[in-house]
């Protein structure tokens, strides 16, 4: 995780409801932007550089053409692709854990990571988003997944958007 978060990439802000303390300490809900690193946004920046927990085009062509013509449903999605030997999604995993923050909290944390790599878990998480898990509003993750999934459809779909969603 340390490693995402040192990277150069803006996270993009999720306005979204918290929950809060006021100043006499009562409960309280307030709007605030959540960061959350954009998947479209990582894959694109290390995209062409030597970076070994993501591996490149050779290995998700393989996957694809082993893995692809058993589920009808990739069929059909694959056909969208004129050239699987340029243009194959990299196959990715998405988790959502809690883990150790304080002795009274935790924090609720997405991830993601390619299927293909053969690089430890420790290694190739590449964090998405993280908040303590006290702070979170019925609202709150729906607003971040909404976020997240627009940005994986423009990764599966091999288009840079040009606008925010």
């Amino acid at each position: 995780m340390q490693r995402d978060l040192q990277c150069s990439l803006q996270p993009f802000l999720v306005k979204t409801f918290v929950k809060t303390k006021d100043d006499n300490g009562q409960p309280d809900l307030k709007m605030h932007s959540l960061p959350v690193l954009l998947p479209h946004e990582w894959v694109h920046s290390i995209d062409g550089r030597n970076m070994g927990h993501i591996p490149g085009q050779e290995a998700a062509e393989m996957f694809w053409r082993q893995v692809g013509p058993r589920f009808q449903a990739c069929k059909t999605w694959l056909k969208t692709y004129k050239d699987i030997k340029k243009e194959a999604p990299i196959p990715f995993t998405f988790d959502g854990d809690g883990e150790p923050h304080s002795e009274i909290d935790s924090l609720l944390c997405f991830s993601m990571r390619s299927m293909l790599t053969q690089v430890s878990i420790a290694e190739s998480q590449l964090l998405r988003f993280a908040c303590p898990k006290a702070c979170l509003e019925k609202t709150t993750v729906a607003d971040v997944m909404k976020t997240l999934s627009w940005s994986f459809k423009a990764l599966a779909a091999g288009k840079f958007p040009s606008k925010d969603p």
